[in-house]
């Protein structure tokens, strides 16, 4: 089967507004309404008409947003298993859904700051590294290294 145009030219559209820094929440509800109708009119027919679909709702604004985003992301992973994008993005998107509902994050892949990076609130313990693995996300020592990386090129930015 083939892809949904409508939702391809969507999901392209929303890679080349965060390659850009272009961000627009106009055209990021204008995409989730379309998400939404094609889901209505049951036009999403393969994995990767999930996934996009997914990564769509995960740059939503509300935690029902991410909530359907793991749903479509999950669906992906039934249609194709070994679709490790859609395995990281249903992982990625539950964190960030427990974190708007104000729970630890269990997966480790939500940085949030702005003088320096953290990943609290997170459960380092909800989740062992082969499940994370399997999820096409790092260790545990890998991600607080990143964290350690990325909060040490700040201190470096900061004191030029």
């Amino acid at each position: 089967m083939e892809p949904n145009a409508q939702l391809k030219a969507a999901y392209e559209q929303d890679q080349e507004d965060r390659k850009h820094g272009s961000l627009s929440l106009y055209r990021d509800a204008q995409r989730i309404k379309l998400v939404r109708s094609l889901l209505e009119q049951n036009k999403l027919k393969n994995a990767e008409d999930y996934y996009r679909a997914a990564l769509i709702m995960q740059h939503g604004q509300d935690s029902d947003h991410y909530k359907q985003a793991i749903a479509l992301a999950k669906k992906a992973v039934l249609l194709k298993p070994n679709h490790k994008q859609a395995r990281w993005l249903a992982c990625a998107t539950e964190d960030r859904y427990l974190h708007s509902i104000g729970r630890p994050q269990v997966w480790g892949t939500q940085f949030v700051g702005t003088f320096e990076y953290s990943l609290e609130p997170f459960d380092r313990h909800a989740k062992t590294d082969q499940e994370r693995i399997a999820n096409n996300i790092p260790p545990l020592q890998e991600i607080l290294r990143q964290l350690r990386a990325m909060n040490n090129a700040l201190t470096e930015e900061q004191s030029e």
